[in-house]
């Protein structure tokens, strides 16, 4: 099959994927763009440049999630640019450059996460902490003022290629 520009684009704050149900997963992989582009929806439980499997890379050309809202529970790997691009909102919960599994290692072109704007990365209360490896980068908070990001902690970020956390 050949896949879209963009895979989904959620601009009305809705709902793409379901919460820890792995049948009801969707594929978001192989498009020429990002996976899904979201500006304040929740994307969650999907696998997101990965084949039906979640073992294997079926990247997308360029981001696996732009924008904000919230991310959390999904596998993003093996996309061409980050594995998310977080305008704002928070990203928790998810494998980022690894398999369904949480092991392996398809990481993304850029960043496991890259951060723009007022965004949350890690837990707040309920959820566990993202899994950020063999990415370019672990986490790249770019930003014009370090305070814009509201928090990023209890993640683990390895094997990266870079640093951890990369500021600036």
């Amino acid at each position: 099959a050949i896949g879209n520009g963009t895979g989904i684009v959620n601009m009305t704050g809705g709902f793409v994927g379901k919460y820890y149900s792995v049948a009801a997963r969707n594929v978001i992989s192989g498009n020429t763009g990002n996976g899904v582009e979201t500006s304040g929806g929740v994307i969650a439980g999907n696998l997101i440049g990965l084949d039906v499997t979640g073992l294997k890379a079926l990247g997308n050309g360029g981001s696996g999630v732009f924008g904000g809202g919230d991310i959390s529970t999904n596998v993003i790997s093996g996309n061409a640019s980050h594995g998310i691009d977080l305008t704002g909102g928070s990203a928790s919960a998810n494998f980022i450059g690894l398999n369904v599994y949480g092991l392996g290692e398809i990481g993304n072109g850029g960043a496991g996460v890259h951060a723009i704007g007022p965004v949350w990365i890690g837990p707040r209360t309920v959820f566990p902490r993202n899994q950020i490896a063999h990415n370019h980068a672990g986490i790249w908070l770019e930003s014009p003022s370090f305070a814009s990001i509201e928090q990023v902690g209890g993640d683990s970020t390895f094997d990266n290629g870079g640093l951890g956390i990369v500021d600036g």
